[in-house]
């Protein structure tokens, strides 16, 4: 009996040390050394199916609210609110403001009460959400972001109530404000370098749009935007940035963006697939696809955003899966090397959208693969259809040469049965094919070497050095600002500046084996043959105050002035293959030019030389 008696009491105490540990361990200690927190341990929340509880009537009974089982609470598509709580502490050897973020932008509604345990003294008091202006939350930040004052030796009740009509996803922590501002500025970097980086495809792109005229680019232009309107939207940039005092725009610029976007990308494979020719059947149905999604984003404004964002998630995989198949059996069909890259490009964006919506509909965990695999899955996506089309223009052009090519050969045979005639046609041919030769090899526009023909002179000329051992040097050269020349005079007066800089190109140049090469946009290439490093600095330095002095008068009246950034390098060749080496360091010293402030020389070799440089000017 006395040994029973002692079991129960022993059982008795473990128990009563467990609840008091359970208790402790409710209350989140600020503390340790860490700088972030992650209250989820500590945390439990109630669902407020009808939206009709307060802070004052909240239930007392534990056994009514549930305790969060993951590191993020996420419920997926909910109708009522969710109340989250946890109790506070700070020793005083911790910072007294901490910052309280919920890091999903798209919710709608959220109240933060904040007081002291026991106690019922009038709360603190924060209302925030996307439906609210964006001027009126405490920090200016895509995130919301609650500052929190916690006095040491207090222990604080915490509240959040979170309404949505979105995936019901509250990804909450605790953090410093400086050990915030260290990792925010990393995140910021990394999310401004993927819009950067659309964005510059979508202007390349356009680019190439104009000049072929081909729709496939325009489509390609199309889904570029209108993907990064979606992805600025949900991640809170386009709130803070283009639309901030209304709320209503930001509600819907993620489901319009991501309706257009998918149709773009149906047009865009119907074009760039050829799908009319090739396969008939699923060009209308692809086409369907795009013609079903605009008329949803014109349906879903006026349908409860709760439903349109759902039929938007729903329809977007179903439409991803579709292209995805479409770009699979194009393959198997004609095994090209378009198709399998437009094969790849979609199965990464599925694998993304994929990760990313079984999120937001609460199947998978909030996590940074979760959370970025639709941003990395869309990237890929864009890069991988970027090869595609220029693969395609590859393709074309091989097809016109060997068109052109098919038509000298009828000419040839033709002239064989012309005998009288033979010497005056085949002088005729020979004028032609120099014509061809040389349309061949030099731009357009500045009448200098194109891309192609330099690329074959610096591997031949780097050879040359090599079994010479002679030494050979290069130039990249890169009109600063010229953007905001084409974006503020047009593109004829930017053609004008080009030609007017191949022009002191030309004439910087005397020997007759040096080269001047158009290498892409405003950017020239000057090959320097039996030159070191110091004579080329010397030519480029040439160049750079014969730019600076140059002045243009275009149609309007006015008179601008050129700068030019140019990286020199060169080499003692002392093998036949290192031309892709040179060519890096010259590109790589130009980026340094332009990065030091441009309108500037600087050399490849920048241990043994510093750059020279005048004052940076801008048109």
């Amino acid at each position: 009996m006395a040994s029973s008696f002692r079991l129960i009491l022993f059982a008795s105490c473990w128990l009563l040390s467990f609840s008091l540990h359970s208790q402790t361990d409710t209350v989140l200690q600020l503390s340790a050394s860490d700088r972030f927190y992650n209250p989820a341990s500590h945390a439990a929340y109630l669902i407020d199916e009808g939206r009709a509880l307060t802070l004052d009537t909240l239930p007392a009974d534990p056994a009514a609210w549930q305790p969060v089982q993951a590191d993020n609470l996420n419920l997926g598509y909910l109708t009522g609110a969710v109340w989250l709580k946890w109790q506070i502490q700070r020793s005083a050897d911790m910072p007294p403001v901490w910052y309280l973020l919920l890091q999903y932008p798209m919710l709608d509604q959220i109240d933060v009460y904040l007081r002291p345990a026991g106690t019922a003294a009038e709360p603190m008091h924060v209302a925030l959400g996307d439906r609210l202006p964006f001027a009126q939350r405490p920090l200016r930040h895509p995130d919301f972001i609650v500052p929190l004052k916690i006095e040491s030796g207090l222990t604080y009740d915490l509240f959040i109530r979170v309404f949505s009509k979105g995936s019901m996803q509250v990804p909450v922590s605790m953090v410093a404000p400086e050990h915030f501002l260290q990792e925010d500025r990393i995140r910021t970097l990394l999310e401004g370098g993927s819009y950067f980086i659309c964005l510059i495809m979508a202007l390349y792109n356009f680019m190439l749009f104009l000049f072929l005229r081909d729709k496939s680019y325009f489509f390609y232009v199309s889904y570029i935007l209108m993907f990064v309107m979606a992805l600025g939207a949900n991640r809170g940039w386009g709130f803070e940035f283009l639309w901030p005092e209304s709320p209503r725009v930001q509600e819907w610029a993620i489901v319009l963006g991501t309706l257009f976007a998918i149709a773009s990308a149906c047009a865009f494979a119907t074009s760039f697939m050829r799908l009319s020719q090739l396969a008939p059947l699923l060009h209308r149905i692809i086409s369907g696809l795009a013609i079903a999604c605009v008329a949803l984003a014109v349906v879903s404004v006026n349908l409860d955003y709760s439903l349109a964002i759902k039929l938007t998630v729903g329809f977007s995989l179903v439409c991803s899966l579709a292209l995805a198949l479409m770009a699979f059996g194009v393959w198997y069909r004609t095994r090209s090397r378009q198709a399998a890259l437009y094969c790849i490009s979609w199965l990464f964006f599925l694998a993304g959208v994929s990760l990313y919506m079984g999120n937001k509909l609460g199947l998978l965990p909030l996590n940074f693969l979760t959370e970025q695999g639709l941003r990395v899955g869309a990237l890929m996506e864009i890069v991988f259809l970027s090869f595609a089309l220029a693969d395609r223009v590859n393709q074309d052009r091989a097809a016109t040469e060997a068109a052109q090519k098919k038509v000298i050969e009828m000419q040839l045979s033709m002239n064989v049965e012309l005998e009288k005639q033979v010497k005056s046609r085949t002088q005729e041919l020979e004028y032609l094919n120099h014509l061809l030769l040389q349309a061949s090899i030099t731009d357009a526009l500045t009448a200098t070497a194109n891309r192609r023909h330099f690329d074959d002179m610096l591997d031949k000329e780097y050879r040359r050095a090599a079994r010479e051992d002679t030494p050979l040097g290069l130039l990249m050269v890169d009109l600063d600002y010229f953007k905001k020349i084409n974006d503020s005079y047009g593109h004829l007066v930017g053609d004008m500046c080009l030609q007017q800089a191949a022009r002191v190109l030309t004439e910087c140049i005397k020997r007759p084996p040096d080269m001047v090469a158009r290498y892409g946009g405003e950017e020239f290439a000057v090959l320097l043959p039996n030159t070191h490093l110091e004579g080329a600095r010397t030519v480029a330095e040439n160049i750079r105050s014969r730019m600076e002095a140059l002045v243009i008068s275009i149609p309007s009246g006015q008179r601008l002035r050129l700068s030019v950034s140019i990286g020199a390098a060169a080499h003692q060749p002392k093998q036949r293959d290192g031309h892709a080496q040179l060519l890096q360091e010259a590109d790589t010293a130009l980026y340094q030019a332009k990065h030091a402030g441009r309108n500037r020389v600087m050399p490849a070799d920048t241990s043994t030389a510093s750059p020279s440089s005048a004052g940076d000017t801008a048109p």
